[in-house]
């Protein structure tokens, strides 16, 4: 029996509770494509990015996590400078936000996502929406909980991650007070992504497993 997965962070639930072995399972994720050339943001663009499928309890759970655990510390430490972050998904966020927490509808996603500095996923569940992917695709710096990234096949120093939200708030910081690391982030991410996971990639990587998989067979029969 052999089992094809979107969303790394199942894994574990595949192997407990389905008993697949690790070898009979193969990540087919939505690959990502180029997207036009971005311009870069405006000096009166520093805001961090949240977003996520509207009346999703993780992501209103994650977005309680931003407002209470994480802006407090950032703004704290960071007086000096004009740092906003902007909740993108349904109107359901919009009774959460005040000073330099904004709301923006969920349609508004691919242009806040040009805009923004970094993008930031406090969840406590792996992701299912594809938005470390995507992430990648528009080549911006993510920062998350373990938890988000959880078995998501990607090199460590491509994210930058925390389960404890001071250690992320600090993370945070830091990449504000250094444009190249929040650059280099962005780079190695994306050009990861797009050496794995384009269609082409994806398609030939899942071929190989099948074939793989066939060959094995036949050799047991």
């Amino acid at each position: 029996m052999f089992c094809l997965y979107a969303n790394p962070g199942e894994t574990d639930e595949l192997f407990k509770c389905y008993h697949f072995k690790p070898e009979n399972t193969h990540f087919v994720p939505l690959p990502i494509t180029t997207i036009p050339e971005l311009d870069k943001p405006g000096s009166n663009k520093k805001f961090i990015l949240f977003w996520g499928a509207p009346e999703s309890k993780d992501n209103l759970t994650a977005v309680k996590n931003i407002i209470s655990e994480i802006y407090p510390r950032i703004s704290k430490k960071m007086v000096e400078k004009e740092i906003s972050i902007v909740l993108c998904g349904g109107e359901e966020l919009q009774g959460l936000c005040s000073g330099r927490i904004t709301y923006a509808p969920y349609s508004e996603k691919e242009q806040l996502l040009q805009e923004a500095l970094l993008v930031l996923l406090p969840l406590n569940k792996p992701d299912t929406e594809g938005r470390i992917l995507t992430c990648a695709q528009f080549r911006k710096t993510l920062v998350c909980t373990l938890s988000a990234i959880k078995n998501f096949p990607l090199p460590e120093d491509s994210y930058l991650a925390s389960d404890n939200f001071a250690e992320l708030s600090e993370k945070i910081i830091e990449l504000f007070r250094s444009a190249k690391k929040l650059d280099e982030y962005a780079n190695k991410l994306s050009t990861f992504c797009f050496a794995n996971f384009t269609p082409e990639k994806v398609e030939n990587a899942l071929l190989t497993k099948i074939n793989s998989w066939i060959g094995n067979n036949v050799s047991n029969q």
